[in-house]
Formats: C-alpha cells, structure tokens, sequence
C-alpha cells in the first residue's frame, strides 16, 4: 500500500471540498484559491490514482462512479 504525502491528502481535501460544494466556482471562497488552481489539485489526484474522478467544466460538475467511491473514502479517510 502506497503512503499518501501531504500534497495527497491536501488534494484530498480539495476534492472533498469541491464535492460538498457541488463544483469548483462554488469551492473557490472556501479554499481561497483560484479555480485553476482546484482543477491543478484534481488533475494531480486523478493522475495519482490513475481514474478519472469528475466531469468538470462549462457543462457542470458530476462526480464519475470512481469518484464517488473515492469520495467516499475520502471522507473515511478524513
């Protein structure tokens, strides 16, 4: 099992946030950071764990069956 870094568990966090807020524009006043900056966040966690968690973008945000089972247990996990 691989140990999870604090950049990891930061772009845990992140991921989290922008689940319970239902998209990156409406995480960014409870991050206090730039949407660019989430989306940098997400893309590492997804190349971390190798899936694609979300759909993001001008379409919306929906978390992927993986993203909801990695929600999940990031929610366990924190």
């Amino acid at each position: 099992m691989a140990s999870l870094s604090e950049t990891d568990l930061r772009a845990i966090r992140v991921f989290i946030t922008v689940v319970d807020s239902h998209g990156l524009a409406a995480a960014q006043s409870e991050l206090g950071m730039a949407t660019s900056t989430i989306s940098h966040h997400l893309s590492a966690l997804e190349e971390r764990l190798g899936t694609r968690l979300c759909q993001r973008g001008r379409g919306g945000f929906l978390l992927t069956p993986e993203g909801q089972k990695v929600y999940a247990a990031a929610q366990r996990l924190i």
